[in-house]
């Protein structure tokens, strides 16, 4: 990854400074320091390690838009060290940054996205620094628009996509694609859209992995004030000429939203082709840095292969327990079909977070997360559980200034003894807004 292109995503932030009210710059910095009961494997006693482990973090969070042009970016810079070494220190910058040349009414537009992830090096492997890899993806999207009438839009755009690995070069892509786009508005709250797709992805240091992608979907949308649905139906196809591999399937999703005055309510479904290139799903940072994530570390598989995503999820957000609080509970089921290596993936989770807002400066928040992996065709360890919980108490004392306490518990269950893990951990944090 080149540092400029970085730097040219976020040094156009401080615009925003001056910009309208709609627009904003915000900048957090924190420092924590964690006491941790195990830095190692459960079934590796010698590796049970009492010590403390520091984290400096710092998150731009920054928007700016106008009639002609648009940048927004969120990015954590975090810098984690193990007072007793049981895990290597670790400096990661994690986020997405976007700019947009060319306003909405405009028929020529230009999109420059950036995105920075910490992914693990497997699907099974622990959540240690040294599982840990980073992957950026740069891409950059010119594309048509014309509004034939009030109610008919013609999209064209050409995307070019590449990925790169600090240290898991052989995954390195470059993805060339077209896509076309008709859409209607059937009347103010609904719309049907047809799209039509074709790209090409080559890997750097196998190309006879390389692969055609050709896809088709019909889309109705519904928005109503307080109902959101939309249904997409089609097909897609993949081709490995070098290989001769040629795999046809359905490609379909749905979801549907409402919400009311106290509770919010979304359940999602997608079926659809792609590689097992790009780890989805990464872990994303918040505007809170001491918060934890919705999302869970996503692994990188260990081999390149098409694959068949599935994925089903519900969520629930409600404000009707208690004025002060808010709950959420959300579940989901992920499938990775591979088509010829046998990393095949089933995964179920579950997550509820509770927030309680004590006072006007002083707040509790409680999250649990429960997933189980399993994987049919790996006699080492079939399957996997993961349990986490954390607690935080986050308090203010001066304007900018919070204090955050929290207490930390992950424990991994494997039929593969040196898979098992668990950790307690009980910090300290301090929290500065700019």
């Amino acid at each position: 990854m080149k540092p400029i292109k970085i730097c040219v995503l976020m040094a156009l932030a401080p615009a925003s400074i001056a910009a309208p009210l709609s627009n904003y710059i915000k900048f957090d910095m924190g420092a924590s320091v964690n006491w941790s009961d195990n830095g190692g494997r459960e079934s590796r006693k010698a590796l049970i390690i009492s010590e403390f482990q520091n984290e400096y973090a710092a998150n731009l969070d920054a928007n700016y838009q106008n009639d002609w042009f648009a940048a927004k970016s969120l990015y954590n810079l975090e810098d984690k060290t193990f007072s007793e070494h049981s895990q290597p220190d670790d400096t990661v910058l994690t986020g997405n940054g976007q700019l947009d040349f060319g306003g909405s009414s405009q028929p020529l537009h230009l999109k420059i996205e950036h995105s920075n992830a910490s992914l693990l090096n497997a699907q099974d492997a622990v959540d240690l620094t040294s599982n840990r890899l980073e992957r950026s993806i740069l891409s950059i999207e010119p594309s048509l628009r014309l509004h034939i009438n009030d109610a008919d839009q013609f999209v064209a755009n050409f995307t070019q996509m590449d990925v790169n690995y600090k240290k898991f070069e052989a995954k390195n892509s470059t993805t060339k694609s077209v896509d076309l786009m008709y859409s209607r508005d059937v009347s103010a709250v609904d719309l049907v859209q047809i799209v039509a797709s074709s790209g090409k992805t080559d890997f750097d240091i196998n190309p006879q992995l390389s692969y055609r992608l050709d896809s088709f979907s019909a889309e109705y949308v519904v928005k109503l004030k307080k109902l959101q649905y939309n249904v997409s139906v089609g097909a897609n196809r993949a081709l490995q000429d070098a290989l001769n591999t040629d795999f046809s399937s359905p490609k379909y999703s749905a979801g549907i939203n409402y919400t009311s005055a106290f509770n919010s309510f979304g359940l999602n479904f997608s079926r659809a082709l792609g590689d097992s290139s790009r780890a989805e799903n990464s872990l994303s940072q918040g505007s809170d840095i001491f918060s934890p994530s919705d999302s869970s570390v996503s692994g990188v598989s260990k081999g390149i292969d098409i694959v068949q995503f599935t994925t089903i999820g519900a969520s629930w957000t409600s404000t009707l327990i208690c004025e002060r609080c808010t709950s959420r509970v959300s579940l989901e089921k992920v499938k990775q079909d591979f088509q010829s290596l046998g990393e095949d993936l089933d995964r179920t989770s579950a997550m509820v977070n509770f927030t309680y807002q004590l006072g006007r400066a002083s707040g509790v928040e409680f999250f649990y997360r429960a997933s189980k992996q399993e994987f049919a065709e790996n006699p080492f360890s079939p399957y996997q559980k993961d349990t986490s919980y954390q607690l935080t108490y986050r308090t203010k004392i001066l304007n900018s200034l919070s204090l955050n306490a929290i207490l930390r518990h992950f424990k991994r269950d494997s039929e593969y003894v040196f898979h098992t893990y668990k950790e307690n951990i009980v910090g300290l944090g301090l929290d500065y807004s700019f």
